[in-house]
Parts: structure tokens; sequence; C-alpha cells
């Protein structure tokens, strides 16, 4: 078992592969009381398009099939469904689907092998019938109609799809009704036989425990199971163009105040830096722009543009940043003009730049206070960049603020889109 230290902020983060190709990140907490499991695939909403095992062309399955997939594997042939069997444990089970990951998780505190390998077993166990996965639309698309009604989601598919030309990551995560009547269990077992062989997937455990105890029980478990060899995926090449899809949509929905939201899609292939370090000087742009204490938004709550604070995010997607700024305001032009104009002249003072380095510094090791908050990050870091979140932490001790400028001068930021989110009784 490696160990992947950082005696700074004396944190060790234990890491080891398995035979079969299924890497495992081990951060313990003493102080804490439970412990996070999460066992993932890097397998997302956006990996709809690639060469299925033993086939020799791409094919386009459709939209929201990875989600649809992450459903299924909670159901067990000859058993229960997985969620309840945990539940009359009283141990918390959930999954969750991004445009780039799959996990499955488990917080407990009790019984640690028996439930560790429940969580593995039942993920490596896919039970797909015709009649099961006809059943499954029904709860899909109800699920799908729900979050239409919510119109902080509908904001935020809008602004993707209008960010991306053709890339699926312009798509939503669940899909559209009509794409999830098109999933047959043909089409979920090629997803799984690719994604969800352990060469593509990780364990991540955080919390209070004993990782030698547990890397045994990981390892045993994976043992007695025997895998294909693995395929080197092969996804499709889209391409993006560096213009977005709309530059501007105006939609209705149940909201009492307005909500805009913009993305900035930057082109970042010619900064020759790599995105792990780049997220942290965007992060210092944004903050600096529009955290709290900035001037942009002391002026823009006088003036009662802004009834809170601004939202911002950060996504990278191939050879493109997306930045997105959301905000909730009664005078949605105004914020833009002054949004707009921030953006075209992005200045970093140097004594700015240091006191947000600090900021980004004392973030980074906050999260190891809090075991969930933490296992989500790893998961991310790995998902995200392929690296340990732990390495992060030089990444930011080295950001300086000569780079900084230089990168500022590189950026492109006249690509955008802007989506309005209006009460529908305006």
């Amino acid at each position: 078992m490696k160990q992947i230290k950082n005696d700074k902020i004396n944190e060790t983060l234990y890491y080891e592969k398995l035979k079969n190709g299924l890497e495992v990140y081990l951060l313990k907490n003493p102080e804490e009381t439970s412990i996070k499991i999460s066992f993932a695939t890097k397998y997302g909403s956006m990996h709809n398009s690639f060469v299925p095992k033993n086939k020799k062309n791409y094919v386009d399955y459709p939209n929201g099939i990875a989600h649809f997939l992450e459903h299924k594997l909670f159901e067990m042939e000859d058993k229960e469904n997985a969620l309840t069997q945990f539940q009359k444990k009283g141990v918390y089970v959930n999954a969750f689907t991004s445009k780039n990951i799959t996990a499955y998780y488990l917080v407990l505190t009790e019984n640690i092998e028996e439930n560790v390998n429940d969580l593995l077993d039942f993920v490596q166990s896919p039970y797909f019938t015709d009649e099961n996965v006809e059943k499954e639309k029904g709860i899909i698309s109800e699920e799908i109609k729900m979050w239409d009604d919510f119109p902080e989601e509908k904001l935020f598919d809008t602004l993707f799809l209008n960010t991306f030309v053709n890339h699926p990551y312009r798509n939503s995560i669940a899909g559209r009704i009509k794409d999830i009547k098109k999933i047959t269990k043909e089409d979920l077992r090629d997803n799984y036989d690719v994604f969800y062989h352990p060469q593509n997937m990780f364990v991540v455990v955080t919390g209070n425990f004993d990782e030698k105890e547990i890397l045994k029980i990981i390892k045993d478990n994976q043992n007695k199971k025997i895998f294909d060899p693995f395929n080197s995926i092969i996804l499709k090449h889209i391409e993006e163009p560096s213009k977005v899809y709309k530059d501007k949509e105006i939609i209705k929905g149940n909201v009492e105040k307005t909500k805009i939201a913009i993305n900035y899609k930057i082109l970042i292939s010619h900064l020759k830096i790599k995105p792990e370090k780049l997220e942290f000087y965007f992060n210092i742009i944004l903050m600096n722009l529009f955290d709290k204490t900035s001037e942009i938004n002391e002026k823009l709550k006088k003036l009662s543009v802004l009834t809170d604070g601004i939202k911002i995010d950060i996504d990278f997607v191939d050879n493109f940043s997306v930045w997105t700024i959301m905000a909730e305001t009664e005078k949605p032009e105004e914020l833009l003009k002054n949004i707009v104009k921030s953006m075209k002249n992005i200045k970093v003072t140097e004594e700015e730049f240091e006191r947000k380095k600090k900021v980004l510094i004392s973030e980074f090791i906050s999260h190891f206070n809090n075991s969930n908050g933490l296992n989500q990050k790893i998961l991310f870091t790995k998902a995200n960049f392929n690296i340990d979140f732990i390495s992060l932490f030089n990444l930011i001790e080295k950001l300086n603020y000569q780079e900084l400028l230089k990168i500022i001068a590189k950026l492109d930021m006249s690509n955008k889109t802007v989506v309005i989110l209006e009460s529908k009784n305006s």
C-alpha cells in the first residue's frame, strides 16, 4: 500500500491498485464517528458514444443511459432491491450520476465487512430483464417530469444546452423522456461491460477506519470474482466549435425573483497548463471579481441590482473551460451589463492574488474536517483530473502571480451564453 504524505497539512492518503485494475484511495480521520465508502466508475452522462465490447464501430446510445444504469444496478436477482436491503440494516446508501462519473456510496458505523461486501457485490452484479427495464422507464420518466418543475434545473439544463453545439456535455444528465423510451436491456449491458470494469473504477474510503482492514476486505472481495480482460475504452471524438450554440434565451418558471445564468466558454488548449492547476487560477479570478467582499458585489447590492450573492462554478470539457455565473436579480439587464464589463477587463493585483491564494489554502485544509465532503472531493479530483486530491495542495502553493497575468492576457472572453429565468406571471 502506497502512502502519499503531506507533512505540511499532516495528512496521509493510502493508495493501492489491485490486480484487476481497481484503484483504492483511503484517507482516515480518527475524530470522525462514521465511515463513507464510495464505489465509482469514470463514466457519466457525456459518455454515450463509443465502441462497444467485441464490436468495431461506434454506437450512439440514448441520452440519459448512464443515469438509467445507475438506477438499474440497485435491482438484484433473487433478492430485494439493494436500497431496501441497506435501509433495513440502518445503513445510508445512495448514488449519483454526473457528466463524467457515477458513484454508489454508503455511510456506516458498524458491520463494516458485511456492508462493504454488499456495496461491491450489488454494483458488480447487474440484473437486466425486459420487464424491469420497462418498469424503470416509467419511474425515471416521472423523475424527469418532477425535475422539469424545478426552475433551477430548467435554468441549468438550458444554459449548457446553449453553451455546447455538438459535445454531449450539453445534454441533461437524466435525458429526456423520448430518450429514456429508447433504452433496452442490451444497451444497458453494452454500457455496463465497457465502463464498469474494475480497470475503469475506483473506491474512496474516508472517516474513522483501519486502512489495512478495509483494504483486505476490498481485496478479498475482488479476488473471488472473475472479470474479462479489459479493453481500452474508445470514445467518439466530437468536434466542438469555440462559439456557443445560442447567445441568449429567456425562459419562464415558478420563481418569485428573476434568475440569470451566464456561461463563458473559454478555449484553454493554447495555455499549455494542466486543468487542475488552471482551476485554481480561474478560482482566484472569479473570487476576486464576484465574492461577497468584491467591489462589484458591494456596488450592485447598493444599487439593488443584486438580491443575494453571485454564485460561480468552473467546468473543464476537453479543450474548454466553462465559467458559470448565476444570481438572483430584479434588474437582469443591468446585472448582465456589469458582469460583462468586468469580464472584458479582468484585473487582479498582486496583493489580491496573495490574499485569494491564502483563501484557497484555508479552504483546502478545511475539507479534511468532514469525511463526507472530503470523499466527494477525492472522487471528483480523480474523475476530472486523474490525480489524487492530496497532491493539489502543492499545486496551490506553487501558484504565482506572473503566471496568472500571462493566463489572463491569453483568455478570450468573447464566447458566452446568457439564460434569464423569469416568473411565469411576468
